[in-house]
């Protein structure tokens, strides 16, 4: 089976939107057989150490991303989230160690200055922290959101309708650290040089691998964001990675 590399998350998701019940190859990650969107899948077990604390968890998120992607982080003045409902340990790991470029996720960091969340989505107002435009329409973006009081993260589609991805802004930037690094260092997730370049079987057996590993780390980092499927941003994210 032949498969594209190269296909952008802003059409995958909508397609999905779209058909609900498309049917998802989690055989390709566990070994049985198919089930339809929403049912939560089994990953296999990987032995991933947790990560490290406080100042230490800062450091290597730093280390991980600076030789991939070097001078792509983009921290917060101390003045830009001051007014913002959200913990004060957000405000400050958004001001101390800063927000990743993440490939097909964030090509721009745009943390909104006002007070009250501009972000309109089906949860309601969020804090703008990014944009990400569709390719194909210009006109459209996707984006990251803080929800007010609870610090949770969601990835907005361009319709507005949000996905949880991860709990809280600590864990959600380990995750955007794990997932850059691992993505930009892959020969077989990161880009393809061509737009008609094609995965082997071999290949993509191989990209499964890699994805159901890479799933399991950012598990580990933040179980609550694999807490199911619809509606949740990395697993539907990592299973339709290459198509």
């Amino acid at each position: 089976m032949w498969l594209k590399l190269n296909h952008h998350l802003g059409l995958i998701i909508r397609d999905f939107l779209r058909t609900k019940s498309v049917k998802f190859p989690w055989s390709r990650f566990r070994g049985g057989s198919e089930t339809t969107a929403g049912a939560e899948p089994a990953l296999g077990a990987y032995a991933v150490l947790p990560p490290p604390a406080g100042e230490a968890r800062r450091r290597r998120r730093e280390r991980q991303l600076d030789p991939h992607l070097p001078g792509h982080v983009t921290r917060a003045g101390r003045d830009v989230a001051v007014g913002w409902r959200i913990p004060d340990s957000a405000k400050a790991q958004l001001v101390e160690v800063g927000i990743p470029v993440a490939p097909r996720l964030i090509e721009r960091v745009v943390m909104q200055s006002e007070d009250e969340p501009a972000l309109l989505t089906s949860r309601g107002p969020l804090y703008r922290l990014t944009e990400q435009t569709d390719p194909d329409d210009q006109a459209e973006g996707s984006s990251f959101g803080i929800e007010p009081e609870t610090g949770a993260v969601y990835f907005v589609m361009p319709d507005g309708e949000a996905w949880f991805a991860d709990s809280g802004v600590g864990v959600w930037l380990d995750v955007l650290h794990c997932y850059g690094s691992r993505v930009t260092t892959s020969r077989l997730l990161s880009e393809p040089d061509g737009p008609e370049e094609y995965f082997s079987e071999k290949e993509e057996e191989r990209a499964f691998a890699e994805l159901n590993r890479l799933a399991e780390e950012l598990k580990e980092i933040d179980p609550a964001a694999f807490n199911g499927y619809a509606g949740f941003l990395w697993p539907g994210l990592l299973d339709r990675w290459i198509y």
